[in-house]
C-alpha cells in the first residue's frame, strides 16, 4: 500500500527502482513471480534496546510484503522502459532524497516498514528521528559519506543491501554489548572505561578503520571479553584514557545512561572511595557522573563510604568478650556475650596473664614476671610487646677471668676487659698471666725458633735459641723492578733507588724502545710491518719480533686491482685479481668494448645492419645512428570487429 501512496506523487521514479530490485531479486531466486517479498523487519534489525518504540508487526506483515507491491502493471510498465532509464532507476535509489518527497522517501522519519514507499524502515542513531528511525536508502556497493552499503537479511528470508550509519552506535552508553549490536555490523562491544563509565565502540583492527577523533585500541567489555575496538580518542593532556563521548540524536532523546564511578583519592593518589551512579545523554551532551557522597559507615544495608564493602566495623562495642553484628533489615547493631572463661584482653596489655570474659566483660590475670637472671639487661614488661630485656651497656661485670681486668656489660652480655700486661723485657723470654696462680705473672724461656728481632733491618728470620736472639739471613730487597737499584741499610732497611735503564715493560718482542722513568718502564710503541699489499695479513711474532706477511689467509677479501676493465675484484693467493668486466648494453645497434687506463671503461660504438625494434608493427628494421627502426606496417582489415 505504501508504494501505491507514492505512485501518485513520484510514480516513473518508484516503478523503475522497483523494476530494479525485482530484477536482481529474480537473478538470484528464479522468475520475479516466484521471489520473496523484500522486507526487513525485527529478524534483521535487532530489537530496538535504546527505549524507542520497536517495529510493530505491520514491519514484516503482508501489507509491506504482499504482490501488490510487484503488481504485473507495475512490472509491465518498467519492461518498456530503455536501459538508460534502468541506470537512472539505479542512481536514485542510492541518492539522497529530498525534503519535498516527505514521507515516505529515503531518509525520511519513519515508524515502521508501512511508513516507507519501499517498506524498508531502519535504524539511524544520527537522525533527528522521533522514533530514532528513518526509511531505508537501498544500494548497490557504495553510499554517501558516513554510511555503509551491508547486506542483510529480510523478513521475507531474501538478502537486502541498505545504507547503514558506518559507526552504529558507536559512543552510545550501555551496560551490555548486545545493546551496541547494530544491522550488519559485527563486533561491536559495550567498552569497559572504568569510572567513566561503559560505551559502545564498532569492530576495528587499525586506526584507520575509525572515523574522525577515534582510535582502534585494544579493550575489554563489561562482559569481560577482549577486542580491538574503534572508542574516543583521549583530549591532549587529559589524564583520562578516553575521550568524552558525544551524544547521538537518538541517544539523547532516549535518554542513554550507563554505570559510573566518582572516585575519591588520597595524596598518595589512591582511591579511597568508589561510588556508584549514573552517566546520561542530556540535551547539553554527556553528562557527569551523578553519584551520592561517601559518607561514614552506619549499620543500615549501605555502602554508605563506597569502599566495596557494606556495614563493615560499625557495630563494634570496643568488648572482646561479646560478639558484634549488624542487622541491616533492623538497621541496629547487635552485641552477643561470649561464654565465661574465653581468653580475651583487659586492659590492652600483655604484662597481665590468662585475662578472661566473666559475663560478656574481660577481668585481668595476674602481672607477668620478667626476670631472666642477667646482669647486663635490664627487666621490664612492655603493654604491647610483653617482657623485655634492654642492654645495660657500660654496666661493670665479672667475667669470672682473674687475667682479664675492666670487664663491662655490652649487647646483654658480660664483655672481658683487656688482657693484664707480663712483661720480660727479652723477647725470648715470655711472660704471662697463669690463671693457676691467681693472675699472677709466670715467666720462661720462649722455645727455639720463636721468632724475634735482633735489632737488624738487614737481617731476616731472627729466631730464639736457649733464651737469646739470634740473628737469621741477609735480608733479601730484590722488589722484581728492573728500573729500581736494590740496596740495604742495617737501621732503615731496603732502599729501592730510581735508574733510567732500558727495560721492557710488557714482555713483547714487538715493542721497541722502553726506557725506565719515575720507577716506571715506559714509552715503546709497536713495530711496523706493513707491506703495502692489501691481499697479505701483516703482523708481528711477539716472541721473535719479526714479521710475518701470511698472503693466504686474505683470500676472497675484497680489494682493486686497479683495472677499470675488471670487476669482482678479490684477493687471491696473496694478490688482487679480477674477471673481465662484461660492456654489454643489449643494444644489437652498438660495439660494446672496454678501454683501459685511467680514463678508460666501457664504450659503446654504433653499427649499421638489420635489427629487430620488437615492434610486430614496423618492417624493414635497420640500425642507425646506434638505434634499431622500422617502417609502419600498414593492418587494413576488411573484418568490422577486429
Amino acid at each position: 500500500m505504501s508504494v501505491l501512496r507514492s505512485a501518485h506523487r513520484r510514480a516513473p521514479r518508484v516503478l523503475l527502482a522497483l523494476t530494479t530490485l525485482t530484477a536482481l531479486a529474480a537473478g538470484c531466486a528464479g522468475p520475479a513471480d516466484d521471489a520473496d517479498p523484500i522486507d526487513i523487519g525485527v529478524a534483521d534489525v535487532p530489537s530496538n534496546d535504546l527505549g524507542l518504540p520497536s517495529d510493530t508487526a505491520a514491519d514484516t506483515g503482508s501489507a509491506d510484503t504482499s504482490a501488490a507491491d510487484t503488481t504485473s502493471s507495475d512490472i509491465a510498465a518498467s519492461d518498456t522502459a530503455s536501459d538508460t532509464a534502468v541506470d537512472t532507476a539505479v542512481d536514485a535509489s542510492t541518492a539522497d532524497t529530498g525534503g519535498d518527497e516527505c514521507p515516505g522517501a529515503p531518509g525520511c522519519h519513519c515508524k515502521g516498514n508501512d511508513d516507507c514507499d519501499n517498506g524498508l524502515c531502519t535504524e539511524d542513531p544520527t537522525s533527528d528521528s522521533p522514533f530514532g528511525k528513518v526509511c531505508a536508502t537501498t544500494c548497490v556497493d557504495s553510499c554517501s559519506k558516513g554510511y555503509s552499503c551491508v547486506q542483510i537479511q529480510g523478513a521475507g528470508g531474501d538478502p537486502v543491501s541498505l545504507c547503514v550509519p558506518s559507526w552504529g552506535r558507536v559512543c552510545n552508553p550501555c551496560t551490555t554489548s548486545k545493546e551496541c549490536a547494530f544491522p550488519g555490523l559485527l563486533g561491536g562491544a559495550c567498552v569497559d572505561q572504568g569510572a567513566l563509565g561503559a560505551f559502545c565502540g564498532a569492530a576495528c583492527s587499525a586506526d584507520t578503520d575509525c572515523d574522525a577523533g577515534y582510535q582502534c585500541k585494544d579493550v575489554t567489555s563489561v562482559e569481560g571479553a577482549k577486542s580491538k575496538q574503534c572508542v574516543r580518542k583521549a583530549d591532549a593532556g587529559a589524564s583520562a584514557p578516553y575521550g568524552v563521548c558525544p551524544c547521538s540524536p537518538a541517544a539523547t532523546k532516549a535518554k542513554l545512561s550507563t554505570v559510573c564511578k566518582v572516585e575519591k583519592k588520597d595524596s598518595t593518589g589512591a582511591v579511597v572511595a568508589s561510588c556508584s551512579g549514573t552517566r546520561s545523554c542530556l540535551a547539553t551532551g554527556l553528562g557527569a557522573c551523578v553519584a551520592p557522597a561517601a559518607s561514614p559507615e552506619v549499620c543500615d544495608g549501605v555502602d554508605n563510604d563506597c569502599n566495596g564493602e557494606t556495614d563493615e566495623a560499625t557495630c563494634d562495642d570496643k568488648s572482646s568478650c561479646t560478639t558484634d553484628a549488624c542487622d541491616p533489615k533492623a538497621a541496629k547493631c547487635v552485641h552477643t556475650p561470649m561464654q565465661d572463661g574465653v581468653g580475651c584482653d583487659a586492659d590492652g596489655s600483655v604484662c597481665t596473664e590468662n585475662d578472661t570474659c566473666k559475663g560478656g566483660a574481660c577481668v585481668a590475670g595476674p602481672v607477668k614476671v620478667c626476670d631472666d637472671k642477667n646482669p647486663c639487661t635490664k627487666d621490664a614488661c612492655d603493654m604491647a610487646t610483653g617482657c623485655t630485656q634492654t642492654a645495660s651497656d657500660g654496666t661493670p661485670c665479672d667475667d669470672d677471668n682473674p687475667c682479664t681486668l675492666g670487664d663491662v656489660c655490652k649487647a646483654k652480655s658480660c664483655v672481658p676487659g683487656a688482657p693484664k700486661k707480663c712483661s720480660s723485657g727479652d723477647p725470648c723470654v715470655l711472660a704471662s698471666c697463669s690463671l693457676s696462680k691467681g693472675g699472677k705473672c709466670d715467666y720462661k724461656d720462649a722455645i727455639d725458633g720463636l721468632p724475634c728481632d735482633d735489632g737488624n733491618a738487614c737481617t731476616e728470620k731472627d729466631a730464639c735459641k736457649s733464651g737469646s736472639c739470634t740473628a737469621g739471613g741477609v735480608a733479601t730487597c730484590d722488589d722484581k723492578n728492573p728500573c729500581t737499584d736494590d740496596t740495604c741499610d742495617q737501621a732503615g732497611g731496603c732502599k729501592h733507588t730510581q735508574n733510567t735503564k732500558p727495560c721492557d715493560a710488557d714482555g713483547d718482542a714487538c715493542t721497541e724502545g722502553e726506557q725506565c722513568a719515575g720507577g716506571k718502564c715506559t714509552g715503546g710503541k709497536l713495530k711496523t710491518c706493513d707491506d703495502d699489499n692489501a691481499c697479505t695479513v701483516d703482523s708481528c711474532d711477539k716472541a721473535t719480533g719479526k714479521c710475518v706477511y701470511n698472503g693466504g689467509a686474505a683470500t676472497g677479501k675484497a680489494c682493486d686491482d686497479g683495472n677499470v676493465c675488471t670487476e669482482s675484484d678479490g684477493c687471491k693467493e696473496g694478490s688482487c685479481q679480477g674477471s673481465a668486466k662484461s660492456c654489454d648494453d643489449g643494444n644489437p645497434c652498438t660495439v660494446n668494448t672496454c678501454k683501459a687506463g685511467e680514463q678508460g671503461g666501457c664504450v659503446a660504438t654504433d653499427k649499421s645492419g638489420a635489427c629487430d625494434d620488437g615492434n610486430p608493427c614496423t618492417k624493414s628494421d635497420a640500425c642507425a645512428k646506434g638505434k634499431c627502426a622500422g617502417v609502419g606496417k600498414s593492418c587494413a582489415d576488411s573484418d568490422p570487429c577486429t
